[in-house]
């Protein structure tokens, strides 16, 4: 049943309030149910619904739907729990206070030690021998009638707990006792003769809540480009949830916009060598926008596109890569193209944790290709050889020597088995030849230049080391940040991450993958000077190029997307995604809730006909 909330109309969908702004259509019923299910139970999704049926205004509502609610939910528990704080503290019985600590058995005192009424302001000491914490000096002071009028009302009578009524613990008893004597403090109105520390945290008047908290966990909203980002933030701008807290992660070539980076071709190195050395304004100047209140107040306040976040940093001179990323610890939906969700390495670098996050990749009918990508690793020679230089850099100045003289041993290794092997390549065509080699033939290989298994832990412990920040003192002294340069440490994590899926769940996914050394030609052209006779010539002379690369490839998407098996809920949609058994049977995660919609037009609506 729909009630209207000003332009949108509440539906009641499994349980939740969804705000949808206009008639859903019966497969936009089918899904947004299927996706708070999912997302209630923890289950993952497999969708389909034909192109044009508002699978993403569907998902988008449902999904931020259920986050509302949640959200709403914690409000009400922190609430109370303030509430129940406040009363705590309030409250004056003996369960409340100060419960003191398990007392030693000592010999019996059989001599009392009579009570005097203080005649003047004195303070109560207790011998400093005596090892009982229980009857230290607590500090407080003791006034007499004659000083405050008031007394009686805040202390009706003072007695005296004599040694002799000390009951022992037992042995393996973990409780404290809490021994009152005369008139004691009430606890809700009944007075508390002897209580144990389990008995007052049980106490009615002040009742602790042990109930599991409620978690809101972050929407990941993938989308198959950039481009399709804009489509999904127009659809976010329909909604009710149109100022939800939000961010969108771009790479730098969307998003930089200093006047030198980003015209060049590489602007990830580029952006590294600014920050290592004279360092970016524009990033000086984000830390103090990295807020989600801030943004707003500047002029997004409702879904913004990343287009906008471009123009308001160009206002601010602030860095919209940076921003984005600083954004996304305060923000409940993060969107962003699905392969930063998927690549591990892109995973690690934007410093995303997926676990127990809600993940929709929209358009994931491609997400088999994206996968086996995020898996597969290509290798060039020259980055081999340009990294064995960058590490003889950081040896000279006598930089963690023996980490860095592992990994260079590996590169060489790399190049030795590259070299060996180059003599051996079929031809396939006229500029390229190969060898390829699979399953455990890949493992033994590996073992032979000391990166098999058994070696690799020792390979991974020296890059984490190696990664590890370099002290300023060290730094000045060096005139070195005594760090690998991003395009050795990229080389080095690809290589690891192969081997870690290699080698992982006792060598599981081993078969699926291939080593392929390949040798392309190139040819590119050397200026002659116009010294050719032959106009034709003039322009350059074309030389042949030779270049080796060793390229891991994966041929099984379940490599990759069962690393995501933390997630609480992932949500597949496309169009095309049947037959869905054998589609989720690829991705090697389980698909309890699927759905596969009907045409939302009818059939009194088709008209077909054929000109002859």
């Amino acid at each position: 049943m729909a009630t209207v909330s000003g332009q949108h109309s509440v539906y009641k969908i499994a349980g939740v309030s969804v705000y949808f702004p206009c008639k859903p259509y019966p497969s936009q019923f089918s899904m947004m149910d299927k996706i708070i299910k999912g997302i209630e139970r923890g289950q993952n999704c497999l969708l389909e619904s034909p192109t044009g049926s508002g699978k993403s205004l569907a998902m988008l509502c449902s999904a931020l739907g259920w986050q509302a609610e949640q959200i709403a939910k914690k409000e009400k528990e922190d609430e109370q729990d303030a509430l129940d704080n406040l009363t705590r503290e309030s409250c004056c019985c003996q369960c409340h206070q100060e419960l003191p600590k398990p007392m030693k058995p000592s010999p019996p005192v059989h001599e009392a030690v009579p009570f005097t009424p203080p005649t003047d302001k004195v303070n109560i000491d207790k011998d400093d021998g005596d090892e009982d914490d229980d009857f230290k000096d607590n500090n407080t002071s003791y006034r007499t009638p004659t000083l405050h009028k008031d007394l009686k009302k805040l202390r009706k009578h003072v007695s005296i707990s004599y040694e002799d009524d000390y009951t022992p613990v037992k042995q393996g008893d973990n409780s404290t006792v809490v021994k009152q004597g005369g008139n004691s403090t009430t606890c809700c109105g009944d007075a508390v003769q002897e209580q144990t520390v389990t008995e007052a945290n049980d106490c009615g008047c002040c009742w602790k809540n042990t109930a599991p908290r409620t978690r809101v966990p972050k929407i990941y909203f993938g989308t198959r480009t950039h481009k399709q980002v804009s489509q999904i933030v127009r659809e976010l701008k329909k909604t009710a949830y149109h100022d939800v807290r939000m961010t969108i992660l771009g790479s730098r070539e969307y998003t930089c916009i200093h006047p030198a980076v980003s015209r060049s071709s590489n602007k990830n190195e580029g952006c590294a060598e600014l920050l290592k050395g004279p360092g970016c304004r524009n990033y000086d100047r984000t830390k103090r926008m990295e807020s989600q209140r801030t943004i707003k107040t500047m002029g997004l306040d409702s879904a913004w596109d990343l287009e906008d976040l471009v123009g308001l940093c160009k206002t601010a001179t602030a860095c919209p890569y940076f921003l984005s990323r600083g954004l996304k610890a305060q923000s409940e939906l993060i969107i962003c193209p699905y392969n930063y969700l998927i690549d591990p390495l892109i995973r690690d670098s934007m410093e995303l944790n997926l676990k127990d996050q809600i993940m929709i990749l929209d358009e994931a009918h491609n997400i088999e290709d994206s996968s086996r990508e995020a898996a597969s690793q290509t290798v060039h020679l020259e980055t081999l050889e340009k990294m064995i230089r960058d590490i003889d850099t950081l040896v000279e100045l006598n930089v963690k020597v023996g980490d860095h003289l592992k990994l260079k041993n590996m590169a060489v290794s790399l190049i030795d088995f590259i070299n060996r092997n180059s003599l051996n390549l079929e031809q396939k065509d006229f500029e390229q030849s190969s060898k390829i080699w699979s399953g455990f033939d890949i493992v033994a290989q590996l073992e032979s230049i000391d990166m098999g298994p058994k070696d690799f832990p020792e390979l991974i412990s020296a890059l984490a080391r190696v990664s590890e920040p370099v002290d300023d003192e060290m730094k000045q002294r060096m005139g070195h940040d005594g760090k690998l340069p991003n395009s050795a440490m990229s080389c080095i994590e690809q290589i690891f991450l192969v081997c870690k899926n290699m080698y992982q769940n006792d060598m599981k996914f081993v078969e699926d993958y291939r080593v392929s050394l390949l040798k392309s030609t190139t040819y590119s052209n050397i200026a002659t000077n116009g010294k050719w006779l032959n106009p034709k010539q003039r322009r350059g002379h074309r030389v042949p190029v030779v270049t080796y690369t060793l390229n891991f490839w994966c041929m099984s998407p379940a490599v990759a997307f069962s690393s995501l098996s933390d997630c609480r809920c992932i949500v597949l949609s496309s169009g095309t995604l049947s037959p869905m058994t054998s589609f989720q049977s690829e991705l090697g995660l389980p698909f309890p809730i699927q759905l596969e919609a009907s045409h939302v037009i009818k059939d009194n609506q088709v008209w077909v006909g054929a000109v002859l």
